[in-house]
């Protein structure tokens, strides 16, 4: 079995990175500990953000910035940052407006996905672009 590329290890760094850092702050928060936003959508930081930024800072270390791995790379980052902030956060706000209806009917509320806002997925960009380039130079 081939190893797993570094540029993926790298970026399930970046995604444990920002949930346990959810946990523990959400621990400090709550003076319990408290795991469940390790297993939870939404939050400061974006590990959405961290991950595909890891993959797309990773991807042009290792194979240049001008490639066109690395092009790829960075679209599907846009792309799935933008649905992190609009797309879910749209649906966020619909969810949060049917649920208030429900309530008031006596119907149970049902779960909502949460978005990100813009500062969450600066703070996740921020993780996962450090943790690739130290890592790069780690790892390389």
């Amino acid at each position: 079995m081939e190893q797993l590329p570094h540029v993926l290890i790298l970026a399930i760094i970046s995604q444990i990175s920002c949930q346990t850092w959810k946990a523990l702050a959400s621990s400090v928060r709550n003076r319990r500990i408290d795991l469940a936003p390790l297993f939870r959508f939404g939050g400061f930081p974006s590990g959405h953000a961290a991950f595909t930024a890891s993959v797309t800072v990773g991807t042009g270390i290792v194979s240049g910035f001008g490639s066109a791995v690395f092009a790829v790379s960075f679209v599907f980052t846009i792309i799935i940052l933008h649905d992190a902030v609009r797309v879910r956060g749209t649906v966020e706000q619909l969810g949060t407006a049917y649920n208030e209806d429900r309530r008031t009917r006596g119907m149970e509320p049902l779960p909502l996905l949460y978005g990100h806002s813009v500062g969450e997925i600066v703070a996740g960009v921020a993780v996962g672009s450090l943790v690739a380039t130290i890592g790069a130079g780690l790892l390389l």
